[in-house]
């Protein structure tokens, strides 16, 4: 039978869930945020730890996540490290009001946020280690592919209404960047490798968080969310040659260890990006058309420079 939950905002009922389940004595629960899943801090005798609860609809995203881990872990490479709880499990499953939700423990990992253009190198290298390692993964993963990439968020602005020209536009241009990303290299993708799911640690290693989107896709989607020289809010066409200087100095890094290939499609990726988060804060946060609006201008201007750079 899962423990219930009556709100995310019930701290008090979160911590009996954790000391009825794990080895150790939990004291304080503090609500951290609510994006993908709700994420709590937590403190105990034991040390500090991060609680996460993720959405009904985010399950198959949570178990991937648990496989990834465990896999990471027995190779020694520094990622996130889930706490089984006392009965061995990695996760629990709890009844909220949203539906059945699957909720991680994670151990605190100590560091501080890396700062770029400085680690850009150093994190290529170990990019390229998670990369080259994960072909060796022998649990299956989920398939981010053209539908989750793109299909989503166009299927959601047909929800919506969204005006049929402009619609056409996001359409096309996403045929378009498929297309072309049928040139690079697939591979295992972490699916969101920026620095805010990075812990620099004092031995220079990365401790890498969050495999939420993480799955069989294209390698140069890593490459091009960390090198990103762009404002995803604002269009400014020097982005684009920050993009490309930042991936200098990541390949110097990456290709110490191996090699990626069709590195132009890293400017589509980054057009990519923008459709594969504009369909996750859909569907988590919700949206206005505003915003809506001015995502396709940023997208069709983005075209419209790649087009012009273009060799």
């Amino acid at each position: 039978m899962p423990d219930h939950l009556s709100s995310h905002d019930n701290l008090s009922e979160i911590r009996e869930i954790l000391n009825r389940h794990y080895p150790f004595s939990i004291h304080q629960v503090e609500k951290h945020r609510d994006w993908i899943g709700a994420v709590y801090f937590v403190r105990g005798a034991s040390g500090q730890f991060v609680w996460k609860l993720y959405r009904p609809f985010h399950r198959e995203n949570a178990l991937n996540t648990i496989d990834i881990l465990r896999f990471l872990e027995q190779e020694g490479y520094p990622a996130a490290r889930i706490c089984p709880t006392q009965e061995g499990a990695g996760f629990l499953e709890i009844s909220t009001p949203q539906g059945p939700c699957v909720a991680l423990l994670y151990s605190h990992a100590q560091g501080t946020e890396p700062q770029l253009p400085q680690s850009l190198a150093a994190i290529g290298r170990q990019c390229a280690r998670l990369h080259l390692l994960m072909q060796r993964c022998p649990a299956p993963m989920l398939s981010r592919g053209k539908e989750h990439l793109l299909g989503r968020y166009l299927a959601f602005l047909k929800r919506v209404g969204f005006p049929q020209s402009k619609l056409e536009d996001l359409s096309n241009y996403a045929n378009e960047l498929w297309g072309r990303l049928q040139s690079a290299q697939p591979g295992f993708c972490h699916g969101d490798f920026h620095c805010g799911n990075m812990l620099e640690t004092p031995s220079g290693e990365f401790v890498l968080l969050d495999f939420d989107a993480a799955g069989l896709s294209y390698p140069i989607l890593d490459a091009a969310t960390l090198c990103d020289g762009t404002d995803y809010f604002h269009f400014d066409p020097s982005g684009y040659g920050r993009t490309g200087q930042n991936l200098e100095q990541f390949l110097e890094g990456y290709t110490r260890e191996t090699s990626l290939t069709h590195l132009s499609c890293i400017y589509d990726a980054i057009a990519l990006r923008h459709y594969d988060i504009q369909a996750t804060i859909a569907d988590c946060q919700g949206y206005s058309l505003p915003f809506l609006e001015e995502q396709h201008a940023w997208l069709m201007q983005w075209r419209a420079l790649c087009e012009q750079r273009m060799p």
